[in-house]
């Protein structure tokens, strides 16, 4: 019964191959909080579950990552940051963010 629930779900993103170095800058924290990849200047959106936070990077979840551009705008807890993708697969898209701090949404 297990598996059936299962099928059609898809592993997390790949881990860092043994001895592989580590190229992140900051430190992660798991999270599981809901938000907006915001483009076309803000007239297109796509929700999108971050499933780990740094100060410079996050990972997102998708269901499909199909027509999400190489650079957005990240809401998140009333805050947007500059994107820019680094790397993707079909669900998950590990991002760094353009600006160290983050750019509060106005009212």
């Amino acid at each position: 019964m297990v598996t059936k629930a299962l099928k059609g779900t898809q592993p997390p993103p790949p881990e860092r191959p043994q001895g592989a170095p580590d190229r992140r800058r900051d430190r992660r924290m798991r999270v599981f909080k809901s938000a907006s990849i915001l483009f076309d200047g803000g007239y297109s959106a796509a929700h999108c579950i971050v499933k780990n936070l740094a100060l410079g990077s996050a990972l997102l979840e998708m269901a499909s990552v199909v027509g999400v551009p190489s650079q957005f705008e990240l809401q998140l807890d009333g805050v947007r940051r500059s994107s820019k993708v680094v790397w993707r697969n079909d669900r998950f898209i590990g991002v760094v963010f353009n600006a160290r701090g983050p750019v509060a949404v106005g009212p």
